[in-house]
């Protein structure tokens, strides 16, 4: 395993679809920014500090994605479901409003909301928001959806289904037969 370790290390190096500084993501769920690539190991850092190494040969195998190569903006997205009595017109109106208003977001860009689909009660939403730094889009989305909240609030619009009251009677419990 060693030997497909510094096979794999020097395919790495040479293609150089990743290197050090750059945050990627993995199919197994490592995430973070890798420190180090040497001839045997990969070193990541992950969003809590930890360290993960992890051989280069199980690199080579898996699906990386680099978030740092592209030059385009990364894109944050919000999902939501409002009851269909709210006019769509309104809720995307108030969704604008509310990622326009949260600092952040990349330059030369603009939110975008749509309502993608429905069912008997509810209309699905997407707030799509573009930020520079792939860091950064965790705190950026929990600010819009607080802007989001807010707004949504202020115009009295609930988020989600409507409570419903079910009471049942039942005569026996009660005292009295039929």
């Amino acid at each position: 395993s060693t030997l497909a370790d510094v096979f794999s290390g020097l395919a790495i190096n040479v293609e150089r679809s990743f290197a050090a500084g750059d945050w990627i993501a993995t199919k197994d769920g490592v995430e973070g920014q890798i420190i180090e690539i040497n001839w045997r190991v990969a070193r990541i850092r992950t969003g809590c500090n930890d360290l993960v190494v992890i051989p280069n040969s199980l690199v080579a195998k898996t699906i990386v994605t680099n978030h740092s190569r592209l030059s385009t903006p990364h894109i944050g997205t919000v999902r939501l479901g409002i009851h269909h009595g709210v006019a769509p017109a309104r809720v995307i109106e108030i969704l604008k409003h509310a990622a326009d208003n949260v600092e952040s977001m990349a330059a030369d860009t603009t939110p975008s909301a749509y309502a993608c689909a429905f069912d008997d009660t509810m209309v699905t939403y997407e707030l799509d928001f573009a930020v520079s730094d792939f860091t950064v889009l965790a705190e950026v989305q929990s600010r819009v959806i607080q802007q989001v909240l807010a707004g949504l609030q202020a115009a009295g619009i609930a988020v989600g289904r409507p409570v419903t009251d079910i009471r049942v009677w039942c005569d026996a419990i009660a005292g009295r037969e039929h």
